[in-house]
C-alpha cells in the first residue's frame, strides 16, 4: 500500500509548562466512517520513533472518541476497525492536542481469513460491536442466524436473549423499532446479514429511557444507499404433523430519496390449521378421586394481515425523525371436543362429552414517532405512541352430562383499549469524562371491556372500565476515563390506575396511587485494557404491579376484601436484581441474583376445603442465574460453532409452602459454507425441567437445521428449513388436586422459501464524506 504522511504540529505556547508539571501530553480523537458514523471499538495505537519503540494502545469509546497520555515525542499513528482498510500517520507530539475526526474507508480485504474473523468483535466498556459486513460465512444467512453467532445472543423459546437477559430495545440506523419477542424475531428475518455493517450489543446505559435496567439493547447500522431503493419478494411453504399445509408471500421495500428514507413490510398469512391432540388427568388426592380427560383443539385462523411501514428524514448526518406505523386485522376461530369420564362424584358419574367454541375479531393499530439528534451539548432522543386494539370475541360452550342434563354456556366479550404516551431523555455533556443523562415519560391508557352473557340474567353482564396514567423519570450521572466506567441514578415512578365494575347498574371502583423512587447503577472497570476485558457489576431495583388481567374480575379470583374496600391485588411487589459479568479466557460469563416478593396467583382452600384461587402479594420468590457463553470455535474459515449453557436455582415460598429447585438449559449453533457456496447451519435447545411452588414443566427442546444458496448473481435466494420439537408435559400440583398435560405427538415442521432481490438506482452513499473535517492525506491507500 502507499504510505502518506502527515505532520501533525502543535504550537507549545502555555502548554509547555503544564507538560513540565506531570511529564505527559493528552491526545485526543475522534474515529468515524465515511458516512460521519462513529466506530465504537476502533483500535489505536501509538508508536514512538525511538530506536526500541515503545507502544501505547486505546481503543475508541462509546462516544466514538479515545484520549491517551503520551510523553512528548515523534509517533506514527495506525488505527484499525474490522472491514475498514487501515489508517497511518506520523504524529510530531509537542503538546496537547484535538486530532481533527479520522475516517476510515471499508475494505473488503481486511476480512478475509481466520485471523480476521477472530478480530470481528470489538469490545468496550458497555458492551461490544460486531463487524459483519463482507463476512463471507453470513452471505447466505439472514440477520437472525447471523446475530445468533454473536457471543451472548441466543433464542429462547423463539426470542432474543442476551447473556440471559432480555432485549429491552431495538435501533436500526438509530431508529427505535416497535417490534419485541418473537414479532422482532419475525422482523429480522426479512433482513439479510450481507446488507448489515454492524451489530453492536451494549448494557442498558446506551438507552436512557429503558426502564429494565438489566435488559440489553441492540444497534444495527444497515449499508446505506443514495436515491434509490431495494425490495425483497418471495413466498415460503410449510408442511408440519401438527399444522396443516400452509403457504405465504413475503414482501420487504425499502426506498431512499435524498434525505427521505421508506419501508413497507406487509405480512399476509391465508389459513392456518392446528391439530393437536391433548391428555389431561387431575387427581383429587384428598377424596382419591380421578378425572380423565381427552380433549381436541381445532384453531382455525381466517386470513391475518400485518401491515408496517416507516417514513424518515435525516435533517443531518447527526439528526432525523422518523415515523413508524403497523397494523393488523385477524379473524380466528377455535373449537374444542372433550370427553370427560368422571368417577366417585354423585353428581357426575359417568361420561360427560360437550363441545367449546370460540370467535374472534382483531384489529390493531401502533404509530411512534421518534427524533434522534446529537447536538453540540447534549444527545437527544424523543418519542411519542399511540396504539389501538379492538378485540370482539364470542364464547360458547354445550356440554351433556351422564345424566343427560344440558350444561349451557354464552358469553360475548368486546374489549377495546386506547394508549398514549411520550418520552423524552438528553445526555448532557458536562466534560469528556461526565455526562448527566436525564429522562421523562407520560402514559395513559384507557381500556373498556364490555361482557354479555345472553343465557345468564342481565345483572350478571357487566362492564369493566381501567384507566391507568403514569410518570416515569430518571436522573443519573455518567463517568467513563480511563478504566472505570460508572452509571448510577434513581428512577421516579408515579402510576396511578382507577378500575371501575358496572353490572346490574351498580357501579364500584377502586384507586392505587404509587410512587417509588428505583435506585440503579452499572459499574465497569477494565482490568485487561489490552483486550479490553471488563468487571461489570449492576443493580436495579423495580416494582411489578398486577397486570389488567390479574383484576378483572370477570376471571373468578378471591380475595378476603371486596373491590368496594380496596383489593390487596392493588399493591405492588418489589424486585431487586444484582448482576456480575466478565470476561475470562475466551468465556463470556454472567451471574445474577434476583430477590422477589410479588404479586402471584395463589391456591388455597375455604371454610368448606373447597379450593379457589386468588391473587396475593405473598410469593416471596429467589433465584441464582448463571450464563456462560463458551470461545466460539473456529473449525475453519468456512465452519463456526457457538455454543452456551445455563444454570438457574430458585426458591419460591408462600405461607408455610416452599420448594427449591434447579434448571440447567444447553444450547449451540454450527454455521458453515460448503463447496458451491450452500449455507448450512444446525443447532439445538436442550432443558432440563423446570419446576416452580405449584407446577413442573418437561420441555426437552428442539433442534433444526437450514440449507440456503444464492442464484442469479446473488439475486435469488432459496432455503430448506426442518425442525423437531420434542413432547411437552406439564403438571400443576397443589392441595386439592393433580393436573397434567402433555401434547399426544412431538412436532416436525419443513419449510421451504424463496426470494427474489430487486435494485433501482443504488449507489453506495457517500453523503456525508465530504463535510467531515478529515485528515485523508494520513491515510493508507
Amino acid at each position: 500500500m502507499k504510505e502518506t504522511f502527515l505532520f501533525l504540529l502543535c504550537l507549545c505556547v502555555g502548554v509547555l509548562p503544564s507538560f513540565a508539571q506531570d511529564g505527559n501530553l493528552t491526545v485526543t480523537g475522534r474515529v468515524v466512517d465515511e458516512a460521519g458514523a462513529k466506530l465504537v471499538g476502533a483500535h489505536v495505537r501509538f508508536s514512538s520513533m525511538d530506536e526500541t519503540p515503545k507502544m501505547t494502545d486505546v481503543v475508541v469509546d462509546t462516544a466514538g472518541y479515545f484520549e491517551v497520555k503520551l510523553p512528548l515525542n515523534y509517533y506514527t499513528m495506525r488505527v484499525t476497525f474490522t472491514g475498514f482498510a487501515p489508517y497511518e500517520a506520523r504524529v510530531e507530539c509537542l503538546g496537547n492536542m484535538d486530532l481533527p475526526p479520522i475516517v476510515m474507508r471499508e475494505s473488503s480485504s481486511e476480512l478475509a481469513g481466520v485471523e480476521v474473523t477472530a478480530k470481528r468483535i470489538s469490545y468496550n466498556a458497555r458492551g461490544y460491536v460486531a463487524n459483519i459486513a463482507n463476512d463471507q460465512l453470513f452471505k447466505g444467512v439472514t440477520l437472525v442466524d447471523a446475530m445468533r453467532m454473536l457471543p451472548g445472543l441466543y433464542l429462547k423459546d423463539g426470542e432474543f436473549q442476551a447473556y440471559g437477559e432480555n432485549i429491552g430495545s431495538v435501533f436500526v440506523n438509530n431508529k427505535r423499532l416497535m417490534y419485541t419477542g418473537s414479532a422482532l424475531v419475525g422482523y429480522l428475518r426479512t433482513l439479510q446479514a450481507k446488507n448489515i455493517v454492524s451489530v453492536q450489543v451494549l448494557n442498558s446505559t446506551a438507552d436512557p429511557l429503558l426502564t429494565d435496567k438489566m435488559a440489553f439493547v441492540l444497534k444495527i447500522t444497515t449499508k446505506r444507499y443514495e436515491d434509490g431503493g431495494n425490495a425483497t419478494v418471495g413466498a415460503s411453504a410449510k408442511a408440519s404433523n401438527v399444522y396443516d399445509f400452509q403457504a405465504k408471500p413475503t414482501l420487504n421495500i425499502q426506498q431512499r430519496i435524498g434525505k427521505w428514507s421508506m419501508f413497507l413490510l406487509p405480512d399476509y398469512t391465508p389459513r392456518s390449521v392446528l391439530n393437536r391432540g391433548m391428555k389431561n388427568t387431575t387427581h383429587l388426592y384428598e377424596s382419591d378421586e380421578v378425572r380423565k380427560e381427552t380433549q381436541m383443539t381445532h384453531l382455525k385462523f381466517k386470513p391475518t394481515l400485518w401491515l408496517t411501514g416507516g417514513l424518515s428524514y435525516e435533517i443531518d448526518k447527526n439528526n432525523n425523525v422518523s415515523l413508524n406505523v403497523s397494523g393488523m386485522h385477524q379473524k380466528r376461530s377455535q373449537t374444542a371436543e372433550t370427553h370427560n369420564d368422571v368417577f366417585g362424584n354423585s353428581l357426575q358419574t359417568g361420561t360427560t362429552t360437550g363441545y367449546v367454541g370460540e370467535r374472534r375479531k382483531i384489529n390493531q393499530f401502533e404509530g411512534m414517532v421518534n427524533y434522534y439528534g446529537e447536538l453540540p451539548i447534549a444527545t437527544l432522543y424523543g418519542s411519542l405512541n399511540y396504539a389501538f386494539k379492538e378485540d370482539d370475541g364470542h364464547t360458547s360452550r354445550d356440554q351433556t352430562l351422564a345424566n343427560g342434563q344440558q350444561n349451557l354456556f354464552r358469553q360475548d366479550k368486546m374489549a377495546y383499549y386506547h394508549l398514549f404516551s411520550g418520552s423524552l431523555s438528553a445526555t448532557w455533556k458536562l466534560a469528556k469524562a461526565h455526562q448527566l443523562i436525564t429522562s421523562a415519560s407520560v402514559t395513559s391508557w384507557d381500556n373498556k371491556s364490555h361482557y354479555c352473557l345472553p343465557l345468564v340474567d342481565g345483572a350478571n353482564a357487566y362492564r369493566y372500565l381501567y384507566k391507568e396514567s403514569s410518570f416515569d423519570g430518571s436522573l443519573g450521572y455518567e463517568y467513563s476515563k480511563g478504566v472505570w466506567d460508572v452509571n448510577v441514578g434513581t428512577r421516579y415512578l408515579n402510576s396511578r390506575m382507577k378500575p371501575v365494575v358496572e353490572q346490574g347498574g351498580v357501579s364500584s371502583s377502586y384507586t392505587r396511587d404509587v410512587s417509588k423512587l428505583l435506585p440503579f447503577a452499572t459499574i465497569t472497570y477494565i482490568y485487561d485494557p489490552e483486550s479490553y476485558k471488563t468487571l461489570t457489576l449492576q443493580y436495579e431495583r423495580s416494582y411489578d404491579f398486577s397486570n389488567l388481567i390479574a383484576m378483572d374480575p370477570s376471571n373468578a379470583w378471591r380475595s378476603e376484601y371486596s373491590y368496594d374496600k380496596g383489593n390487596p391485588n392493588l399493591a405492588p411487589g418489589f424486585t431487586d436484581e444484582i448482576a456480575l459479568q466478565t470476561r475470562v479466557g475466551g468465556f463470556s460469563l454472567r451471574s445474577k441474583y434476583v430477590n422477589t416478593l410479588a404479586t402471584s396467583r395463589i391456591y388455597q382452600l375455604d371454610d368448606n376445603k373447597n379450593e379457589v384461587i386468588s391473587y396475593d402479594n405473598g410469593l416471596h420468590h429467589q433465584y441464582i442465574f448463571l450464563y456462560v457463553g463458551f470461545p466460539m470455535l473456529q473449525l475453519s474459515d468456512k465452519w463456526r460453532v457457538n455454543y452456551h449453557c445455563t444454570y438457574k436455582w430458585s426458591k419460591e415460598s408462600y405461607g408455610g409452602e416452599r420448594r427449591v429447585a434447579s434448571q440447567v438449559t444447553g444450547g449451540f449453533l454450527s454455521m458453515a459454507t460448503l463447496p458451491g457456496d450452500i449455507s448450512l447451519s444446525c443447532s439445538a435447545e436442550l432443558n432440563s425441567p423446570q419446576r416452580s411452588l405449584y407446577s413442573d414443566l418437561y420441555y426437552i427442546g428442539n433442534i433444526d437445521g437450514s440449507l440456503g444458496k444464492w442464484f442469479l448473481k446473488n439475486r435469488l435466494y432459496v432455503g430448506l428449513n426442518c425442525s423437531y420439537t420434542f413432547l411437552t408435559r406439564s403438571r400443576t400440583m397443589t392441595q386439592q388436586f393433580r393436573y397434567d398435560s402433555r401434547f399426544d405427538r412431538s412436532m416436525f415442521m419443513a419449510t421451504l422459501s424463496a426470494s427474489y432481490q430487486l435494485k433501482w438506482g443504488n449507489k453506495r452513499a457517500r453523503v456525508n464524506a465530504n463535510r467531515v473535517v478529515s485528515i485523508e492525506s494520513m491515510r493508507m491507500n
